[in-house]
């Protein structure tokens, strides 16, 4: 399984403690996060979803990849 975060709701997860700690919990259990960098730097949240253990990167490429392959979407 794999979360692509975009948009606010890195912020949210940037701020809030209890959404960190679930996380950083999921990422233990071998979920992938990633987030789109282009979203984070103008949000100025890229260094604390680092941290986290989320992968920060230009998701351009990465969407366009999993949207051509067979994999299955849920969206938010």
């Amino acid at each position: 399984m794999e979360v692509i975060i975009w948009g606010a709701s890195q912020k949210i997860i940037a701020e809030k403690f209890d959404i960190k700690l679930d996380i950083e919990a999921i990422i233990h259990d071998g979920v992938k996060f990633s987030a789109c960098k282009s979203c984070s730097d103008n949000l100025c949240v890229t260094n604390h979803l680092t941290a986290l253990g989320v992968n920060v990167l230009y998701t351009g490429e990465l969407l366009t990849n999993r949207l051509q392959s067979d994999c299955t979407f849920i969206t938010l």
